[in-house]
């Protein structure tokens, strides 16, 4: 292999997965990854505030008691979701900081998992009409 790395015989890293060094690509991807699952963490805060505004505000609860009397599973739904986000979240940006597969893995398992539950919940509805 030559010094530069180009002419005959020179091999590149980027296509030898057993190589040590990152391609030029995996900085970039890092840092997607921590954007994105740092959106899903506050995201994640947010629908928890508003759950928890909605179980605790007794105006809200006044006003909408005749008219709708499922508001408090409404809310209790919006913190156990917000609270899966939250830990979603952080386990997704500790991931992708740390580089741990494991973690990451993980986040994309449960991330599938509520994929797929919506996409049910969503087809049965379209199914009942």
């Amino acid at each position: 292999m030559t010094e530069s790395g180009i002419g005959p015989g020179a091999k590149s890293h980027y296509l030898d997965p057993r190589s040590s060094e990152r391609g030029p690509c995996y900085s970039l991807t890092r840092l997607f990854m921590f954007i994105f699952t740092g959106l899903f963490f506050i995201l994640g805060i947010v629908i928890l505030a508003v759950g928890i505004a909605v179980r605790t505000d007794a105006d809200f609860k006044a006003a909408v008691s005749d008219h709708a009397p499922g508001a408090n599973v409404g809310a209790g739904l919006f913190i156990f979701v917000g609270l899966v986000m939250i830990l979603t979240g952080f386990v997704g940006c500790l991931g992708a900081v740390r580089e741990s597969r494991c973690l990451l893995f993980s986040v994309s398992g449960v991330r599938g998992f509520l994929r797929s539950c919506a996409n049910n919940t969503t087809e049965s509805r379209l199914m009942a009409h």
